[in-house]
């Protein structure tokens, strides 16, 4: 489903995995994106996967919320992908499912 608001907003609903949604700036498309992940259960476990994705170029604002497993990311879709972002938190141990 994909549907462009007249407000800028761009909404995208990928089978229900993930959601993003984006605004267009100068030229830039800065996407927010909530990704499911598991194993996370403490303040150490958030930090990490934090700190990870806050390192990658284009990343914004990472919000990691443990009770339900969510983590919220805002990132320029020219300078980051969603596999990196992935990868980024695959490689602290952690299990991306959605």
């Amino acid at each position: 489903m994909l549907t462009i608001y007249t407000s800028g907003f761009l909404y995208l609903n990928l089978t229900n995995r993930c959601e993003i949604m984006g605004e267009k700036k100068k030229g830039v498309l800065v996407l927010d994106i909530t990704l499911k992940v598991q194993g996370m259960t403490c303040g150490h476990c958030k930090q990490s996967v934090n700190q990870a994705l806050s390192n990658l170029n284009g990343v914004h604002a990472v919000e990691v919320n443990l009770d339900s497993g969510n983590v919220n990311i805002s990132y320029e879709d020219s300078e980051v992908s969603k596999e990196q972002l992935t990868e980024a938190i695959e490689e602290q141990g952690y299990d991306v499912v959605a």
